[in-house]
């Protein structure tokens, strides 16, 4: 599915009209960005699916009203990607689309929903031209373009009472029933009112990135897994806060806002989950008796059959069928399992004897 993904990440940094001042992280941290989607440990995404728009550097020589990039630079670029540069919309069901947008943005204070833009490079105090990407975002969702929307808004959302997001200039579809099943995935840099911030980050090196960024790129590489490997929004969300005064360090910055689908949370990826060492200590057992070890749901995870010989080695048999041989010496076994509530039974001529225990907590003595 990744390869068939596409994506459209801006970054605006330059605005030549007062009132907005040069940032630093938006074209970097859309390198960055990219960089993450293409890796095949990453989003897998391949690179011809990626566009970018970011401020040239440097600019221009244009009056201010004319400074790239603007909003006519995404809208094309947007249906372009929904047509596939034809006359008619083209859906992509089994594909997820990116949208990422960097840069000095708002939202407007009226409106109580989710929702943020981006000042187009050609913005002032007077004229707001922006780029809604929530609004492109929520576009997409109802017209069903593609079955998972990603939406990251690394901006500041200011709460203006006399600013309105331009709506896209996009045909009306009405598709409520495919609409139900399209996950939309939102990332705000910010609450309602807040500010984005950018810093220099030590671990690259000080250069300045966007706060937002980096600790979700972070928490896309290293976020744990679940117990089937798999890594979810509502994982990325905890991760991601549970970061976040440690990436704030001595200087605090607005929490950011993240918002899991409704109908069921988005997978972003599958990563191998950590395996933690659980010693199993048997007291009394026979040859041939059988080790069982269950998960959190009751489903069979791993099985063996104890040897003549308290010291040599075992097969464990997974659920997957896989095989392990570990060693067995004086009764112990050390058995790796992914972090989760399990339980063991022995079974045997004597019976059978039963242990829950967290993996990796204290020994299980059966």
């Amino acid at each position: 599915m990744a390869r068939q993904d596409y994506a459209i990440l801006v970054g605006i940094s330059q605005y030549p009209n007062p009132g907005f001042p040069p940032l630093q992280g938006p074209p970097r941290d859309v390198e960055r960005f990219r960089r993450w989607l293409i890796d095949p440990q990453g989003g897998d995404v391949d690179p011809q699916n990626i566009t970018v728009i970011v401020s040239p550097d440097p600019l221009p020589p244009v009056a201010p009203e004319q400074a790239p990039p603007q909003f006519t630079d995404f809208q094309v670029a947007f249906q372009h990607l929904i047509t596939n540069g034809g006359g008619s919309l083209q859906f992509h069901g089994d594909s997820r689309l990116y949208l990422y947008f960097s840069g000095h943005g708002f939202c407007e204070i009226r409106n109580q929903m989710p929702q943020a833009a981006i000042y187009a490079a050609n913005a002032s105090r007077l004229f707001n031209w922006n780029i809604a990407g929530t609004l492109y975002a929520l576009w997409a969702k109802e017209a069903a373009v593609f079955g998972e929307i990603v939406l990251v808004m690394d901006c500041c959302r200011d709460a203006e009472a006399t600013k309105l997001m331009l709506n896209p200039p996009l045909p009306v579809i009405v598709n409520p029933g495919a609409a139900r099943n399209v996950k939309l995935f939102c990332v705000y840099a910010a609450p309602k009112g807040g500010k984005a911030q950018e810093r220099p980050i030590a671990e690259l090196n000080n250069e300045v990135h966007s706060l937002l960024t980096h600790v979700l790129l972070d928490a896309l590489r290293h976020a744990p897994p679940d117990a089937e490997g798999r890594i979810t929004g509502q994982m990325l969300k905890n991760y991601i806060e549970n970061a976040w005064p440690a990436a704030c360090g001595p200087i605090p910055a607005d929490p950011p806002e993240i918002y899991i689908p409704p109908t069921g949370d988005i997978v972003f990826f599958h990563r191998p989950p950590a395996r933690l060492t659980q010693a199993l200590i048997l007291s009394k057992w026979a040859p041939g008796d059988r080790l069982e070890i269950h998960d959190g749901r009751n489903q069979l995870l791993a099985s063996l059959s104890l040897p003549a010989s308290d010291v040599g080695e075992v097969e464990v048999v997974w659920a997957d069928q896989s095989r392990e041989t570990l060693a067995f010496s004086n009764g112990v076994l050390r058995l790796p399992l992914p972090a989760g509530l399990y339980r063991a039974s022995l079974r045997g001529a004597a019976g059978e004897r039963r242990q829950l225990f967290q993996a990796g907590g204290e020994d299980v003595r059966l």
